[in-house]
This record gives structure tokens, C-alpha cells and sequence, in this order.
């Protein structure tokens, strides 16, 4: 390495960062033994900065859970933070592995910006490739010396038109691959040092979630015409609270089906009703084959904007999976389980501070079994054609997004001719009842072990009936959602 260079040069641990040029003076001379004021000075001084620091990733941490995109989050940063770190530019990156191209997304600068979204240079070409590779930051502390050493880095002859005469790189990476880079420029000269970097490490972290979240949601709006034709609608409209609200409901509505296939041997019946404009409940049933289906129901934390959002991610994952299993030939031994694993993984990676409960079931009507799995759900309801008995099934796993190393287990009972499978979610058994009380699961169990027998709608019909009197014209402080299956075997 050129000796301009190797000043201020160390071989750094993996995720620690490479220092190219002079590091800032430090404030206490070499040799210089500080006093006990001195220490307490820096310390207080560390402390406060620190303070700051958390301050400003709590705030970008608020506005993820807000569902906020990206490059509002961006510009945030980029007016916010220049009391934690120095800077006068901030760019962000992606990289296409398909392509081998590093692309600029987003800039800004106190100068003309010459670097434009949309410009492309090769991996391979690009210094940026081994910072991707080890996953490290990297700070260049003299531009000028740089660029001389690397004539072809077109890119920083750019960032060298711009005034800039420093550079703080940091990779964003999704389960330990890069997905882009994290740019922080100053005009000052040897503006970055190892101070600023765990607070870079952390908020690069952030901004990789922000840019996976947004590519998945991506991918779902690609898909679905009617939410890009409503995309096109709401973008005429000037207030952001009516389009974010409008935008939602519609993504939901297109989720919870407005009525249940038939499937040779099976019933089904439903009803959804959100505590507001917009819920966090959802259910569905994917036929497999004849005689054959998947039902289930989840219940995101809270509900309005946020928890139907969520759900999109988590219907996506079920469908998906399901679909997975279709194409390699496992749809009539689909496990309940693992599709509880897939879309808990892809939560876990996708959200923080989210998590949602959920019930699984596999109906098999040529084998009479029914197979289910929990995650964190109350417990779903079976009753028997003979008698009326209702047998409760206990969900066992933990809800969805908390741990990604959630484990969950299959349970297999008989399912019979006459049998009814009810699953649901707490906001009925949560619902308001007799004498000031909740309707409560012995209710429900009762109602159902009441219910002649027939059709499932009559059952469902006469359960949100008896809710809608409880409930007395007050608004619902829960989502309700109810899916019922019942095995009618043809004659």
C-alpha cells in the first residue's frame, strides 16, 4: 500500500472497519497522563453522545414500526443526525447480483449532487466488493490521496467534485449478505473515526430492515393489479393520512375471502369483522385435492394500519409456502408445522417488535384425520357428531416473530363424518358478555356443543347474531374472526 495511504491503516477484526488515512487527533497528547476531572470530562462527554445516539435510533426504530418507506426515512436521517455524526452527504446503494452492478438509489448533498439515481458501475470493478464480501465498513480520511492511488475510481472523482474530502462506507446486510452500502461524506478532511462506527453499524441495520420490508411489499404491489390501479388513485390525492388508510383497507379486503370454495366433503362458513376501518385478523382455506384443504386464522398485535399491513407479509408467506409444497408434489402430506416455521421466519426477519398468533389445520377427509398446529392461538374446538361433545385443542408454540428458533408440533385426531373444527380469534371469547363480563371460551364451547346439527353457516349466523346484541351499537375493541369446517361426506 502507497505510504500516504498506510497512515492511519489497520487490519481490523470481521465487522470492525478499514481505515484508510489519517484518523482525528485525539484530544489527550501522547504520554499525557489524565486527571480524575479530565476522565470524568470525557466520560460525561461519551455518555451524552451515547444518549443522542440511542435517541436517534429509537426514533428511526418508531417510524419502521410506522410502516414509514424508505426514503422518507432517509431524508430523516439525512436533516436529523448531524448532531451524532459529521457529514455533508448521505447516499444509500443497492447491489444486483444478477447484474454484478452496485446502483445508486438515493442522495443527498449540501452540493450539486453529481452522482445520480440510477447510475450503475460494475462489482467487480468497484473497491465496494470487498467490503461486501467481509461485511466490514470502511473510512477514507483523504479523498485526494485516494483518488490518486486509484485514478479509475470514477466515483470518488465524483464525491471529489462535490467538495468532499471524507468517507464513512458501511455494507447493509440481511442474514450476513450485502444487500447495499451506507454512505457518509464530509468536506472535512479526517472527519471519521472509530467513534462513529458501532453507532454506523447499528444504524445500518435499521436501514437494511427498512430495505427488505420495502422490497417485499414491492413484490406483493407487483403482483396485484387493482392495489397498483388504487396506487395510481391515491397518488392524485394530497392528504397522506386518507391514502395510507384507504391503500390498507383495500390491500386487506383483497385477504380475507368474501366467501369459502366447496371441496367434495367439506363446509365451510366465516365471518370477519374488523374493530376498525382496517384489522389485523385474517383467515383463508387452500384446497389441496379432493377432500383435502388448509385452514387457518392469525391475529396480529393490535390492529388498524400496522397489523393489517403485517398481515399481508404473514398471508403471503402461508400462500407461498402452501403453493411450494403443491409444486414439489407434498400437497397431500403438507405438515401444518412447517408452514408455521416458514412464515415465522420470514416475520422474525421482516418485523421487529411484531408478532402474531395463529392456527393451522390439514383436513383430510380420505383419511379422517385433521392435523393442527398452534402458534400462541386459543385453542381450537371440535365438535363430535356423536353426542355433541366439544374436545379442545391447545395451541403449544409461541406466537409468530418472537424467536426465530420457534419450534412447533403437529396434532392428530380423528375427524369424522358430522364433525365440526372451529377456529377463531380472541376477539370473540374476549367480547363483551352477560353481567359486565367476557363471552369467555366456556361460552363458546357451550354454544357449540348446543348447535343442532347441519350447515356450519347456521351455527356462525347465530354466533355473530348473539355478539352483535351484546354489543349494544358500542364499537369493538378487538377484531372478530371465525372460520368453521365441517366433513359432509357426499352420498
Amino acid at each position: 500500500m502507497p505510504e500516504d495511504l498506510k497512515r492511519g491503516y489497520c487490519a481490523w477484526p470481521r465487522r470492525e472497519p478499514i481505515v484508510i488515512g489519517e484518523r482525528p487527533e485525539t484530544p489527550v497528547a501522547e504520554g499525557h497522563e489524565q486527571s480524575p476531572t479530565e476522565r470524568e470530562a470525557l466520560h460525561g462527554a461519551f455518555v451524552i453522545r451515547r444518549g443522542r445516539e440511542f435517541d436517534r435510533l429509537r426514533q428511526i426504530v418508531e417510524q419502521l414500526n410506522r410502516g414509514t418507506r424508505l426514503e422518507e426515512i432517509l431524508n430523516f436521517l439525512y436533516e436529523e443526525f448531524r448532531d451524532v455524526i459529521p457529514y455533508n452527504r448521505i447516499a444509500y446503494a443497492t447491489i444486483d447480483y444478477d447484474r454484478q452492478e452496485i446502483a445508486s438509489r438515493w442522495a443527498r448533498s449540501d452540493e450539486k449532487t453529481m452522482i445520480h439515481e440510477g447510475y450503475a458501475h460494475k462489482l467487480s470493478e468497484s473497491s465496494l466488493a470487498e467490503l461486501a464480501r467481509l461485511g466490514r465498513p470502511r473510512i477514507i480520511n483523504d479523498l485526494e490521496a485516494y483518488v490518486r492511488h486509484r485514478p479509475q475510481s470514477a466515483v470518488t472523482r465524483f464525491l471529489l467534485d462535490e467538495n468532499m474530502r471524507s468517507s464513512l462506507t458501511c455494507p447493509l446486510l440481511v442474514e450476513g449478505r450485502a444487500i447495499g452500502f451506507l454512505f457518509f461524506d464530509s468536506q472535512q478532511r479526517a472527519a471519521y473515526s472509530d467513534d462513529h462506527v458501532s453507532f454506523l453499524l447499528d444504524l445500518a441495520g435499521l436501514i437494511a430492515t427498512a430495505v427488505q420490508r420495502g422490497q417485499m411489499f414491492n413484490r406483493l404491489a407487483d403482483h396485484t393489479q387493482t392495489i397498483e390501479r388504487q396506487n395510481r388513485l391515491l397518488a392524485e390525492e394530497n392528504r397522506r393520512s386518507r391514502i395510507e388508510l384507504a391503500m390498507a383497507r383495500k390491500v386487506q379486503l383483497a385477504l380475507i375471502p368474501k366467501r369459502l370454495f366447496g371441496c367434495p366433503g367439506l363446509e365451510f362458513a366465516m365471518f370477519y369483522q374488523p374493530a376498525e376501518a382496517i384489522g389485523g385478523d385474517l383467515l383463508d382455506v387452500l384446497r389441496l385435492g379432493p377432500g383435502a384443504a388448509i385452514a387457518y386464522v392469525a391475529d396480529a398485535m393490535g390492529h388498524g394500519v400496522p397489523a393489517a399491513l403485517l398481515m399481508t407479509v404473514v398471508s403471503t408467506a402461508f400462500r407461498g409456502a402452501v403453493d411450494r409444497a403443491g409444486q414439489n408434489g407434498n400437497g397431500s402430506v403438507l405438515d401444518p408445522a412447517a408452514l408455521l416455521l416458514e412464515v415465522n421466519r420470514i416475520i422474525t426477519t421482516s418485523f421487529e417488535l411484531q408478532y402474531v398468533t395463529a392456527a393451522c389445520a390439514l383436513v383430510d377427509t380420505e383419511r379422517g384425520r385433521l392435523t393442527l398446529a398452534g402458534a400462541g392461538h386459543p385453542p381450537a374446538l371440535i365438535r363430535r357428531a356423536a353426542g355433541g361433545k366439544v374436545e379442545e385443542i391447545e395451541s403449544t408454540g409461541v406466537p409468530l416473530g418472537i424467536d426465530p428458533q420457534s419450534r412447533y408440533g403437529n396434532i392428530e385426531v380423528p375427524f369424522g363424518s358430522g364433525d365440526l373444527l372451529l377456529l377463531y380469534t380472541d376477539g370473540i371469547i374476549e367480547a363483551p358478555g352477560a353481567s359486565d363480563c367476557r363471552y369467555g371460551l366456556a361460552a363458546l364451547k357451550a354454544a357449540l356443543a348446543a348447535a343442532p346439527d347441519g350447515p356450519p353457516e347456521r351455527f356462525v349466523a347465530a354466533l355473530q347474531k348473539r355478539l352483535r346484541v351484546a354489543d349494544s351499537g358500542n364499537a369493538l375493541e378487538d377484531d372478530r374472526t371465525v372460520l368453521a369446517v365441517r366433513f359432509s361426506p357426499q352420498s
